[in-house]
């Protein structure tokens, strides 16, 4: 590992965010965690943001060579006057890190519009392109902004342009597909590794070096958005990145349980030891009814009695799940990550609500805040059946069960008729109660009612050039716990299972040696990744 790697307040940054707490540290302090609020301080909303004035405008754009969108000069939330905001807000965000730290990296963040001119000879405009962002025409080095730039926090939106204006160096990395995180088999969707030098560092890894830096360094940053940065930074670490250094990468599995009551508990398997988080929600009355693993967060999803969906991790504690986006009054049953048909690649979070109906976050034509839009017609809908669970599998298939325990599959077809097909070879007479695809996507593993755990195993066969056929076959898990099984998860080192009776059972990959822990009217489990540094670190 390279020593340069981590000089200075890098390894603070990753202490400061949280990155303690090991597998199995019962003796650890848990910190009081109830919901995150925005500090009023806070200069993260296009909202409180100044726009220039016209002459400062055109100063702004003509150092980018921005093409300055049509519409009245008035500071409002248009297209127009977002873009002004945000190249004046550019010219505020300021930092003031320590020599030493990423020495070559740190003239490209004194001034963020240089950076971006340097880099790109013309930005415009491209709302036809409603999915995205930014992207960069590298040939011709031209920027491009997307409809969804403006449904975003102006840093957010700001870290994006700094992105794409890193893919004009020839030397740094490209973007290869994701083996895991939140975009898992995402094409184009990941860095490769983590770097960052000026010379190697890709588009991700500048992101990460210029949240982090301006939230230890930034001059004049409130508290709210240093928290944010620092956040996002760990964040996009933990999804953007197939390979990381083995420091930074060290993640530990930490078993997450829901007890009868409504309380979250960390598990200590070793010790039996159970560790209540204390959540305080925001509506009256409100309890967990269920947990899942976050992949975007690396932590917990929470789905309450009221139809809420939250995340919490250890570093930001409870948070309403895509807020301002996902509206209060909208109940939510089931949410995953799923590749919707005509996808390309590319997978899609979205969320279960009232009457089978699927939806995901959407930027209309011409708005500039996100909405619920539905992922397929109403027609479509009429067709399917009634879906309990469902989740993303192998191949980036798209897994849906039925409540009698059949299992249907959604269609990677733009045009498809149904559109939910019942999967051949995948059906067993007990019905199917659960399902996973893993930790990354790469298998199709699944519990029917009897507890009986199955893996398939899948047979692909080319026709022709234009025809394949892929068909299935199930065998048994070597995976056997006491009593009837009801749920089973993968962690990063570990698999778990638990039974009907709120057993839970542990086991390391590759040994058949079990832990096992029982008590506390445990009633839900997950295992979520807990980021951890493998020794002390001292700053030089």
């Amino acid at each position: 590992m390279k020593s340069a790697l981590f000089k200075t307040s890098f390894f603070v940054f990753i202490c400061v965010c949280g990155f303690s707490w090991g597998y199995f540290s019962p003796n650890k302090k848990i910190n009081k965690l109830e919901m995150s609020s925005q500090d009023p301080s806070s200069t993260n909303s296009f909202d409180v943001l100044p726009c220039p004035t016209e002459q400062e405008y055109a100063e702004l754009a003509a150092r980018v060579s921005l093409k300055i969108p049509d519409g009245p000069a008035v500071c409002d939330s248009s297209y127009r006057a977002k873009i002004g905001k945000a190249l004046l807000y550019m010219t505020r965000l300021k930092m003031n890190p320590p020599a030493t730290w990423l020495s070559d990296v740190q003239p490209d963040f004194a001034d963020l519009l240089s950076f971006v001119a340097k880099n790109s000879r013309h930005m415009d405009l491209d709302l036809d392109q409603a999915g995205s962002i930014a992207y960069n025409n590298t040939v011709e080095q031209k920027i491009y902004i997307g409809a969804y730039f403006f449904g975003m926090d102006p840093l957010s939106a700001i870290s994006t342009l700094i992105h794409e204006a890193r893919h004009s160096v020839k030397t740094a990395s490209g973007h290869v597909q994701c083996e895991g995180g939140d975009i898992p088999r995402s094409q184009g969707g990941c860095d490769q590794a983590f770097e960052i030098t000026a010379k190697d560092a890709g588009a991700y890894s500048y992101e990460v070096l210029w949240m982090s830096g301006l939230g230890l360094y930034g001059l004049n940053i409130p508290e709210a958005d240093r928290e944010f940065l620092k956040s996002s930074a760990l964040t996009t670490l933990a999804t953007r990145f197939n390979e990381i250094p083995a420091e930074l990468a060290k993640k530990a599995d930490v078993l997450m349980a829901l007890n009868k009551q409504g309380d979250l508990l960390i598990v200590d398997p070793v010790t039996k030891k159970f560790s209540p988080v204390k959540i305080k929600f925001p509506f009256a009355e409100e309890k967990i009814s269920r947990i899942e693993f976050s992949f975007r967060t690396s932590g917990v999803m929470i789905f309450t009695n009221q139809g809420h969906l939250y995340s919490w991790t250890f570093r930001s504690g409870l948070q309403f799940y895509n807020d301002g986006v996902i509206p209060a009054s909208m109940p939510i049953h089931d949410a995953s990550r799923i590749m919707l048909p005509g996808s390309n690649n590319r997978t899609t979070f979205t969320v279960q609500t009232d009457n089978n109906t699927y939806m995901m976050a959407s930027l209309p034509q011409g708005r500039t805040k996100m909405e619920m839009v539905k992922i397929l017609s109403d027609e479509d809908m009429k067709k399917a059946p009634q879906f309990r669970r469902y989740f993303l599998a192998q191949y980036g298939d798209s897994i849906f069960l039925t409540e009698a325990g059949e299992l249907y599959m959604l269609t990677h077809e733009i045009v498809a008729d149904p559109m939910f097909k019942k999967a051949e070879g995948l059906q067993d007479p007990q019905g199917w109660q659960q399902g996973t695809g893993g930790v990354i996507y790469e298998d199709l593993i699944l519990l029917n009612k009897s507890g009986a755990l199955k893996i398939a195993e899948s047979h692909y066969q080319e026709i022709d050039d234009n025809t394949s056929i892929t068909t299935y076959t199930m065998k048994e898990k070597d995976f056997r716990i006491p009593g009837r099984g009801v749920k089973y998860f993968q962690g990063l080192k570990y698999e778990a299972q638990m039974n009907d009776r709120g057993d839970m059972y542990l086991r390391k990959y590759g040994t058949t040696e079990q832990l096992e822990v029982k008590g506390n009217e445990i009633v839900d489990f997950t295992i979520i990744h807990n980021p951890v540094l493998g020794r002390s670190v001292v700053p030089r």
